[in-house]
C-alpha cells in the first residue's frame, strides 16, 4: 500500500509539474504556414517593409512541387503568396529583397538541358516582374543567392555543375547573363554553397574534394570575375562549408564535419581580410549537429541548422562570440518524433529571423546544451583550375498562381519563420561596484614685488656775525679791527617711501582614480515544452505505477509464505 500511495503521489507530482507556469517563459514570435501537404521554407530575407519567404511546396501547385514566395507585414499578418510553376519540378532556393525588388533563385528540370535554374523579380505585392532562365549545357544545381546593393544592382549564383566543379554566375539588374565561371578548387566534384558580397568582392564558401575526402573552401572573385585568392581549410575527417558571411571586414563560414568521437557537429571558422585563419571550432553535442546557415546581430553570430540532440531532428539556433565561444543556444522543437530543422536566417536589427520545416504546432524553444570544441586544421591557399561559362539565358512565361496559406495549423508538414530577439529573451543583471580614489596636490606660488621711492629735500642756512674790535692807545693813534665771521648750517630732510604688493597663487590639483567592478549573470529562459516532454511523463508515470505494483504483488506473496 506504501509504494501505490509513493507511486500515485509522483504521478500527481508530475501531472501538476506539467502545467505548472514557467516563472519567467521566453517571449519569441513564431508562424507556421502551409497546407495539406509538404511546404518547406528554404530561404528568408527581412527589410523594414516586411518579411520574405522562398521554399518549395506541394500544397499550392498544379505539377507538385512548385516555388513559391510568401511576404509577410512587418506586423507578422499575411500579406500574400505566389507559386512559380514552368510545368516540372520547380524549387525555391533563395531570396533577396532589394529596394521595391524582391528576387527569388530557384531550380527547374523545365528546359532544353534539364535541371537549370531560373531568378524571378517579384514587387512587395507578389507581382511577378521578370522571370529568367539560365541553361549552362550541363546538369546545374544552385544553392546561393547575393545582391548588390546599389541602384542597378547585379546579381550572383553559387552552385555547381555535374563532372565540372563549382559554378559562379553574374548576372545584371535585367536578369541577363554577364559571365560565369566553373572552377575546381580540387576536383571536378567540388560544389559551392554560399556567396556573399563585400568591398567589391564576391566570397564563396563550398566543398573542395581532394581523392576520399571533403574539405572546405573559400574563394574570392572580383566582380569582373577574376580570381583573387582561395583557402582551403582541411582536418582528419571530412568537412564542407554551407553558408558565409562578411562583417566589419571579417569572413565566417559555417558548415560541418565529422568530428572525431562525437559524430556530425556545427563547425564556424574565422578569416580575416586576408584571409588569414583567425580561428576555427566545432559546436555540437554528443549527437549530431549541421549548421546551415549564419549571419551576424548585436555582436553575435548565429547559426541555424539540425540537431538530433533531443533523439528526433529538430531545429537549433546557437548564438558564438565574435571570439568563438557559445554564448547561449536552443533546440527549436515542433514534433519530438519527426523533422524540424533550420535553413536560412538573417538578421533584423538585433533581432534573428529564421526559417525551415516543422512537423508539429506549436514549436517551443529548448535551452540547448552544447559546447565548443577546439579543431586541429590545416589552411592551404591555392589556384583553382577556371574555365569560362556561358549560359543560354530565355524568358519562358511561368504561371503563377496567388494562394492563402493556412497559419499555425497543426498540418504534419509545413514551413515556419520565427523571430527571436535576446532582449527579450535573456535577461541580465548587472551589479557594478565603483571605488574612487581622490588625490589632492596643493603649490602655492607668492609673488612679492617692492618699490622704494625717495625724497631728499636739502636747505641751507647762511648766519653772519660782525665783531668790531676797537683799540685805543694813548700814545698812539686809534685804530679798529673789524672781524666777519660768516656760519653756514645745512639740513637734509629725507622722506622715502616703501610700496611692497605681494601676488599668492594657489592652484591644487585632483585627480580621481575610478575602479569599476562589472558583474554579469544571464539567465536564459526556455518556455515550458509541456508538449515536448508530454509523452516522455506519462511513460515514467506507468513506470512509476508498474513498479509500484509489482512490488505489492511481491509484498502479497512474501506475505502468504
Amino acid at each position: 500500500m506504501l509504494s501505490r500511495n509513493i507511486a500515485l503521489a509522483l504521478s500527481i507530482l508530475l501531472l501538476a509539474l506539467m502545467v505548472a507556469p514557467v516563472e519567467a517563459s521566453l517571449v519569441a514570435f513564431r508562424r507556421g504556414f502551409g497546407g495539406a501537404a509538404s511546404d518547406v521554407a528554404q530561404s528568408i530575407d527581412v527589410d523594414g517593409n516586411g518579411i520574405y519567404v522562398v521554399g518549395t511546396t506541394d500544397s499550392f501547385s498544379v505539377n507538385a512541387p512548385n516555388a513559391y514566395l510568401t511576404i509577410f507585414n512587418s506586423d507578422d499578418t499575411h500579406r500574400c503568396s505566389v507559386s512559380i510553376d514552368l510545368g516540372g519540378d520547380d524549387l525555391g532556393i533563395a531570396v533577396k529583397v532589394h529596394g521595391n525588388r524582391v528576387y527569388m533563385l530557384g531550380q527547374t528540370n523545365f528546359g532544353p538541358a534539364p535541371p537549370n535554374f531560373f531568378i524571378a523579380a517579384f514587387d512587395t505585392n507578389c507581382g511577378l516582374q521578370s522571370f529568367m532562365l539560365y541553361d549552362l549545357g550541363g546538369v546545374e544545381a544552385v544553392y546561393d543567392l547575393a545582391v548588390e546593393p546599389s541602384a542597378s544592382p547585379s546579381l550572383y549564383v553559387v552552385g555547381s555543375q555535374t563532372g565540372a566543379g563549382a559554378l559562379i554566375v553574374k548576372v545584371n539588374s535585367t536578369l541577363n547573363f554577364v559571365w560565369g565561371r566553373i572552377f575546381k578548387v580540387r576536383d571536378a566534384a567540388d560544389e559551392a554553397f554560399g556567396v556573399s558580397l563585400s568591398g567589391g568582392r564576391v566570397y564563396v564558401t563550398g566543398k573542395a574534394t581532394p581523392p576520399g575526402s571533403s574539405n572546405i573552401f573559400l574563394t574570392v572573385f572580383d566582380v569582373n570575375g577574376n580570381h583573387v585568392a582561395s583557402r582551403e581549410l582541411a582536418t582528419a575527417a571530412d568537412e564542407q562549408g554551407y553558408d558565409i558571411v562578411v562583417q566589419g571586414g571579417e569572413i565566417y563560414l559555417v558548415g560541418s564535419v565529422d568530428y572525431p568521437g562525437r559524430g556530425l557537429e556545427s563547425v564556424i571558422a574565422k578569416f580575416n581580410s586576408t584571409l588569414v585563419l583567425q580561428w576555427v571550432k566545432a559546436y555540437g553535442t554528443t549527437s549530431n549537429e549541421r549548421g546551415y546557415s549564419v549571419d551576424a546581430a548585436g555582436g553575435l553570430l548565429y547559426l541555424t541548422g539540425e540537431t538530433t540532440a533531443l533523439g528526433s531532428v529538430d531545429a537549433m539556433l546557437v548564438a558564438v562570440t565574435l571570439a568563438g565561444d557559445i554564448s547561449h543556444s536552443f533546440v527549436v522543437v515542433g514534433n519530438p518524433s519527426a523533422v524540424d530543422r533550420g535553413l536560412g536566417i538573417k538578421a533584423s536589427g538585433s533581432c534573428i529571423l529564421f526559417t525551415g520545416e516543422r512537423a508539429g504546432w506549436p514549436m517551443f524553444y529548448v535551452i540547448g546544451d552544447m559546447s565548443a570544441n577546439t579543431l586541429s586544421v590545416t589552411i592551404s591557399s591555392l589556384t583553382p583550375s577556371i574555365t569560362n561559362a556561358v549560359a543560354t539565358a530565355i524568358s519562358p512565361p511561368p504561371s503563377t498562381a496567388s494562394f492563402s496559406p493556412s497559419i499555425d495549423s497543426s498540418s504534419p508538414q509545413d514551413a515556419f519563420y520565427t523571430r527571436y530577439c535576446p532582449d527579450t529573451l535573456i535577461r541580465e543583471t548587472t551589479t557594478t561596484r565603483t571605488t574612487t580614489a581622490l588625490t589632492t596636490s596643493t603649490s602655492v606660488e607668492t609673488l612679492i614685488t617692492t618699490q622704494t621711492a625717495y625724497n631728499i629735500v636739502t636747505t641751507t642756512v647762511s648766519t653772519t656775525s660782525f665783531l668790531t674790535t676797537t683799540s685805543t692807545s694813548y700814545t698812539t693813534a686809534t685804530s679798529t679791527i673789524t672781524e666777519t665771521l660768516t656760519y653756514l648750517t645745512t639740513r637734509t630732510e629725507v622722506t622715502s617711501r616703501t610700496d611692497t604688493q605681494t601676488t599668492t597663487k594657489t592652484v591644487t590639483r585632483e585627480a580621481t582614480t575610478t575602479q569599476t567592478q562589472t558583474s554579469t549573470s544571464t539567465v536564459l529562459f526556455a518556455e515550458p515544452f509541456t508538449t515536448y516532454i508530454l509523452p516522455a511523463l506519462i511513460a515514467l508515470v506507468a513506470i512509476l505505477i508498474a513498479a509500484s505494483l509489482i512490488l505489492s504483488r511481491r509484498r502479497r506473496r512474501f506475505i502468504q509464505y
